[in-house]
C-alpha cells in the first residue's frame, strides 16, 4: 500500500469516531506496520489536521477537517451502487495540485486507462474554462473534479454529457448544503442552470462545467469523454481577482469544520454515473430545463460575427436553446455562450 493511499485510509479511520484508534487496530485492518501507520498520522499532522495520542489508548481526531479523502468518495460510491447486479467500477485519484483535472485524465485515457476513472484535485495550476478561458482554481476551497468515460455513442451525443454533468452538479451542491450545519442554517436556495454548462446559486456562478472528447475517425463515435467540474465551494481567502469577483459566488458562505468536498465530489460522481449509465434515455432533460434560470429572460448571443438581442422561450429536447430575436424571428442555438442582464 503506498503511503498516499494509507494516508487517506487512517484519515477515514479516525473520521468514522469521536474516540481513539489504536495504531495496532489500524496496522491490522490495513495490513501494515504500526512504523507505517505512525508515519502517516505525522504526515496528516503536517497537513494540518489536530490529531492526539493517548498512550495505550492511540490516536483521536480532535477537530475535522475538509481535506478531500478518496476513500470517503469510495464509501458513499459503494453504498450508492450497492444494489446493482452490475455495478460500476470506479478508479479514484485524489490530487493536492495538477495543472487540469482535466489534461491528467486525457493523458490517461491516451496511456489506455479505462473507464470510470476520477480525478479531483486541490488546487489547479492551469484550470480551464470553455473556448480555451482560465479558470480560477486556488487551493483549500474549491473542488476540481473530472471524469474519464468510455461513451458507445455517437459524438453527437457529448452535449448531453453535459447537460447531465450540469444537472449533477446542481444535485450534488444542493445535497451538500443540505448537510451544512453549523447552528446558523443556510437559506433554501436551489441551484440552477445557465444554459449550457454554468451553475448559478442566487445569481452568482458557483461551477463551471467542461466537457472534452477525443474522436475516433473510422467509427465517427468517442474514443473518449473526459467531464470536468470546478466547483467554488467557499470563498478564498484573499478574495475572487477582480475580473470574476462580480459574478462568481460559493457554495457555502463560509468553511465548516466537516469534510464537505468530499461528499460534494461524491455525490456529484454518484449522479453523473447514474445519468452516463442511462444516457440514451435521457432522464436527467427533464431536471435540466427546470433548473434553467434562463428560460424567459432576456439574452444576448452572437452568430457569424453578429451580435443579436433576444429572449430564451424554451430547452428542446436535443438540449437547443430556443430564442425569439427583436425582429421576431425564432431560432435555435446549439451551443455557444450567452450572456443574461439579470439572473435570478
Amino acid at each position: 500500500m503506498v503511503e498516499m493511499e494509507l494516508k487517506y485510509r487512517v484519515l477515514n479511520a479516525l473520521s468514522q469516531t469521536d474516540g481513539y484508534v489504536s495504531g495496532g487496530e489500524m496496522a491490522a485492518r490495513f495490513n501494515v506496520s504500526r512504523t507505517l501507520v505512525w508515519k502517516a498520522v505525522n504526515q496528516l499532522r503536517r497537513d494540518g489536521h489536530a490529531i492526539s495520542t493517548v498512550n495505550k489508548l492511540g490516536y483521536r481526531l480532535e477537530i475535522q477537517t475538509d481535506i478531500i479523502n478518496p476513500h470517503v468518495i469510495e464509501d458513499y460510491l459503494e453504498k450508492s451502487f450497492a444494489t446493482q447486479k452490475q455495478k460500476p467500477t470506479f478508479r479514484i485519484e485524489s490530487l493536492d495540485e495538477i495543472d487540469s483535472t482535466n489534461e491528467y485524465l486525457k493523458r490517461l485515457a491516451n496511456a489506455g486507462t479505462g473507464e470510470i476513472a476520477v480525478a479531483v484535485a486541490d488546487r489547479q495550476t492551469q484550470g480551464k474554462g470553455r473556448n480555451g478561458k482560465s479558470f480560477f482554481s486556488p487551493s483549500g476551497c474549491g473542488l476540481y473534479i473530472s471524469m474519464l468515460l468510455r461513451p458507445r455513442f455517437d459524438a453527437r451525443e457529448a452535449l448531453f454529457l453535459t447537460a447531465a454533468a450540469s444537472v449533477a452538479g446542481a444535485r450534488a451542491a444542493d445535497e451538500a448544503r443540505r448537510f451544512f450545519d453549523d447552528g446558523a442554517p443556510l437559506p433554501e436556495t436551489e441551484t440552477k442552470i445557465k444554459w449550457v454548462n454554468d451553475l448559478y446559486l442566487d445569481g452568482k456562478k458557483i461551477c463551471g462545467i467542461l466537457t472534452e472528447g477525443c474522436v475516433d475517425v473510422e467509427s465517427k463515435g468517442l474514443s473518449y469523454a473526459v467531464v470536468g467540474a470546478g466547483f467554488n465551494v467557499y470563498p478564498p481567502t484573499e478574495g475572487f481577482p477582480d475580473a470574476i469577483k462580480g459574478i462568481a459566488g460559493t457554495i457555502f458562505p463560509r468553511k465548516p469544520d466537516k469534510p464537505i468536498r468530499s461528499l460534494l465530489a461524491a455525490r456529484f460522481v454518484s449522479s453523473m454515473t447514474e445519468y452516463y449509465l442511462s444516457l440514451p434515455d435521457r432522464s436527467f432533460m427533464e431536471s435540466y430545463k427546470s433548473k434553467s434560470c434562463v428560460t424567459g429572460r432576456k439574452i444576448a448571443f452572437s452568430r457569424d460575427g453578429r451580435s443579436f438581442a433576444a429572449t430564451a422561450i424554451a430547452i428542446d429536447d436535443e438540449c437547443r436553446l430556443a430564442v425569439k430575436t427583436e425582429d421576431g424571428k425564432e431560432t435555435l442555438l446549439d451551443c455557444g455562450e450567452i450572456s443574461i442582464t439579470e439572473i435570478k
